[in-house]
């Protein structure tokens, strides 16, 4: 996103800066696919520790993969098996700022 910001302002040819961001934001990228009918994994996404329990309700119960929305690679991705590996998925995702993605 920042190279296509930068592209943008010195006039030099790149990708929009939105498209960059629905790229490179797990959220963002989940919302985009899903509202233009492409198939996508079910996901919830949480702010809050107390959000978990009825994300992981919605999505069928565990397991579940955790992610920080803007990481790239597997930087604070986790599974989750039980509740308690649940809890530590998504502290661990939710320190690298932002909401969690849970799919």
């Amino acid at each position: 996103e920042v190279q296509a910001r930068v592209c943008r302002g010195l006039g030099l040819p790149g990708i929009d800066p939105a498209v960059a961001r629905r790229c490179t934001d797990k959220l963002e990228r989940a919302k985009c696919l899903t509202e233009a009918g492409v198939p996508y994994p079910r996901y919830e996404f949480a702010e809050r520790a107390d959000e978990l329990e009825k994300a992981i309700s919605r999505l069928g119960g565990l397991p579940l993969i955790f992610k920080p929305p803007r990481k790239a690679g597997a930087r604070g991705v986790s599974v989750a098996d039980t509740p308690s590996d649940a809890r530590r998925a998504f502290e661990e995702a939710a320190s690298h700022g932002g909401p969690v993605v849970i799919e």
